[in-house]
């Protein structure tokens, strides 16, 4: 039997959303292939698509957002948005509250609670602002307008229908960023239909479900490599005649030993004596308020990286974590994770 796209509520909507602008005729023209994939291959109704289509509209906010992301600002700039006490705190609050979900998930996947407690801090400041740009529309218009990853966004809405007839959601309905991600965790649709996990039995729910949305936090981990129990980062003290320059990589990935980076006068501050000192490490220069600042990075800073790609993301959920674990730990371990000198303007 050929499945047929779920739009019984969406075709009965006005044309005419309240956000962006309607399709021109040539833009309308360049999404006729991904109408044609998703008859030809998925098995949608050609009549159903055409009706939906004439619904999207161009968001001229969305590309506007995506040439300016945070990730631009630097260092010292970037953690002050996230590392706040408040932010903190809640995090602290909701790895309390949601114990019981976070903790069947750590016991099935091997991440630990407090990386799915700071995910969802930076994400959304969990579940404060999830979006509320229609996906549909984002990715439409990041296929339409992105000059480099066109084709990666019409795979995207191509896997946001299919997500959407797979989980019975209303395709004009659904909001998420500008990026089109979607939930607590911000999925992408790709994302979604692959690392969503329906542990509560009633359909894969990243907006409500908190045993779907820490489960499926915690399977993207550990599909993408997470080693329970391992460092993620640690901020490094660099001698008078210290030589970083030959160890530092823009994303914080290497393939030294601490030993090598100690006999270039580049030293952790933290305690490493439960650390495996042969575990490759690389080093990450970010820009601090008054000068660079170095941090050892391990492996899981770089699985961190595969939720997204900037290193300045990767070390704000990396001391969320520490922080939220410092201020009320709810795991019977407490693996090594960060450790970074205060003040914290750095």
């Amino acid at each position: 039997m050929i499945h047929r796209l779920l739009l019984s509520l969406c075709l009965i909507a006005p044309l005419a959303q309240a956000g962006g602008l309607p399709l021109d005729s040539q833009q309308r023209a360049r999404l006729k292939p991904l109408e044609t994939t998703l008859a030809a291959r998925y098995g949608f109704s050609a009549e159903d698509l055409q009706r939906l289509f004439a619904q999207i509209r161009y968001d001229p906010t969305v590309m506007d957002s995506m040439n300016a992301p945070a990730e631009n600002l630097p260092w010292w700039r970037y953690r002050a948005i996230f590392l706040t006490p408040e932010r903190i705190d809640a995090g602290a609050a909701f790895l309390t509250t949601h114990q019981a979900s976070l903790q069947s998930a750590a016991q099935q996947y091997g991440v630990a609670p407090a990386l799915i407690v700071a995910i969802l801090g930076v994400e959304t400041y969990y579940g404060k602002n999830m979006g509320a740009i229609p996906v549909l529309d984002a990715n439409a218009t990041l296929y339409l307008a992105h000059p480099r990853r066109y084709a990666f966004f019409g795979r995207q809405l191509v896997d946001f229908l299919r997500l959407c007839r797979e989980n019975h959601l209303d395709p004009l309905e659904t909001k998420g960023s500008y990026a089109g991600a979607m939930g607590m965790p911000q999925f992408i649709a790709s994302s979604y239909r692959r690392y969503a996990v329906d542990a509560d039995g009633h359909g894969a729910d990243l907006w409500t479900s908190m045993p779907d949305i820490t489960a499926s936090v915690a399977h993207y981990f550990a599909a993408s490599g997470w080693h329970p129990g391992q460092p993620v980062a640690m901020a490094a003290k660099l001698m008078a005649d210290a030589q970083p320059d030959a160890f530092v990589s823009a994303n914080g990935t290497g393939h030294f030993t601490l030993a090598q980076l100690a006999a270039a006068g580049i030293h952790p501050q933290g305690k490493v004596q439960d650390i495996d000192p042969d575990l490759p490490v690389g080093l990450l220069r970010l820009v601090g308020k008054n000068g660079p600042v170095y941090f050892i990075c391990w492996n899981n800073f770089a699985v961190i990286q595969r939720y997204n790609s900037s290193p300045l993301y990767a070390m704000a959920v990396a001391l969320l974590m520490q922080d939220i674990r410092n201020k009320r730990s709810a795991e019977p371990t407490a693996p090594v994770t960060v450790t970074t000198p205060t003040p914290i303007d750095q």
